[in-house]
């Protein structure tokens, strides 16, 4: 098995050991050598106690609930392990199950996010007092705006009822945003939600201006003490905090087309392409695949990988209306002559050219020839744009002939 900082098991076990989000992929490189016993459970603890500052008993404990939430994943002998190790370290199993299963119930993972309807009142609530820091640091803007949509829905249509009921769920959060104490209202207090939002409101931050909030940002020996990771946690959660608070007079001056509660992300745009070429780059994938099957593509390569060029123009010229033909001869062609001039000069070419083909048909004649050769056998604009680009792949004077639209997810020709 091979544990990454994205496992739904690393995400509980950082709130149970309360540990931050950059810390995930220490604490997965630790369990994992102790999983597949390249490390001892104190070799591993060891290592876990070094790189997070824990002391060795501490590391010990996080280890084993670690072995505890992966422990149906687990081999046998390992299983054993985990139950001699829990046993010689005075870990109560059933107490420690019931503490990683209430840490698990008050998370909602991003998938869970994803589906959280937009009247789903107690799972917005939820996440303001129990989830709020994994939610800010998401960097998925989808679930945002999905997030954003349902807070917008219930403060519209519940006004002040709701706006009361999260300012309580925010008041109650105990997640903490930085390192060490900080200093509010005269008193040294842990660095919890709860506290940034009593330190915001000490310092008048929630309906002051923007030069107000950056003499504060400036200032504050509570901000500036802060990693930059939590600084931008705490801007985010000011704004969110103080839109909250303001929600009357801030739906009424901004467009509703940019309404937000929990803010965009900085790159949201960059981000939002990124996922729409992986989406696309997948969408690809599978359609090639689909192609190839469909028109046997494989199978058919290997009749035609000896054939001269002069054997391939033949070939073409011999069965122009069949795809299971015509695919694979165009693909060994553009791997033996890239620029195609042979194509251009074949008697299959001078046919086309004749008329010989769909003389009526709107455009034909004006498209590049390998469109229209494989117009002729009958794949869709969208299945030749797609088997052109394939080709490319080897053959670069191919390039830019059809292109990914990222808006429609479809290929085309240019």
């Amino acid at each position: 098995m091979q544990l990454t900082s994205e496992d739904r098991e690393i995400i509980i076990l950082l709130k149970y050991a309360n540990l931050k989000t950059e810390q995930a992929n220490v604490l997965a490189m630790a369990l994992n050598a102790y999983f597949i016993q390249a490390f001892t459970l104190t070799e591993a603890a060891q290592q876990l106690s070094a790189d997070l500052s824990l002391n060795e008993t501490e590391a010990k404990k996080i280890i084993l609930a670690g072995g505890v939430l992966y422990y149906s994943q687990l081999d046998p002998n390992m299983q054993d392990e985990i139950y001699v190790q829990l046993e010689q370290n005075n870990i109560d199993y059933i107490a420690l199950k019931q503490s990683l299963f209430e840490i698990e119930s008050k998370i909602i993972f991003d998938e869970e996010v994803e589906d959280v309807e937009e009247d789903d009142r107690s799972a917005i609530l939820n996440i303001f007092q129990n989830n709020l820091i994994t939610f800010l640091n998401s960097t998925l803007p989808d679930n945002r705006k999905l997030f954003n949509e349902g807070l917008i829905e219930y403060l519209l249509t519940e006004g002040v009822a709701f706006q009361a009921d999260l300012e309580k769920a925010v008041k109650a959060n105990q997640e903490k945003i930085g390192d060490g104490s900080i200093t509010v209202n005269g008193q040294l207090v842990e660095p919890t939600i709860a506290n940034w939002i009593m330190d915001f409101e000490a310092n008048n931050l929630i309906i002051a201006s923007n030069t107000a909030r950056a003499q504060y940002f400036n200032n504050s020996k509570n901000y500036q003490q802060q990693q930059e990771q939590d600084k931008n946690l705490l801007i985010q959660l000011l704004d969110a905090y103080s839109k909250i608070k303001n929600f009357a007079q801030y739906f009424v001056k901004e467009d509703p087309e940019n309404w937000h509660i929990i803010p965009p992300l900085a790159n949201e745009d960059e981000l939002r392409k990124k996922e729409k070429i992986d989406e696309v780059k997948n969408h690809y994938d599978e359609d090639i695949k689909w192609l190839k099957e469909k028109y046997h593509l494989e199978a058919n390569l290997a009749k035609y990988q000896n054939l001269t060029v002069q054997e391939l123009l033949a070939t073409l010229d011999k069965e122009p209306r069949n795809p299971e033909v015509v695919l694979p001869v165009l693909q060994v062609l553009s791997e033996k002559d890239q620029t195609l001039q042979s194509l251009a000069a074949s008697n299959l070419a001078a046919r086309i050219k004749n008329n010989e083909f769909y003389p009526g048909l709107k455009g034909f004649k004006d498209r590049l020839l390998l469109r229209q050769i494989l117009d002729i056998c009958e794949l869709s604009a969208d299945e030749s744009a797609l088997f052109v680009m394939y080709l490319a792949a080897a053959n670069k004077n191919l390039m830019g002939l059809s292109y990914a639209d990222l808006k429609e997810n479809a290929f085309k020709w240019r």
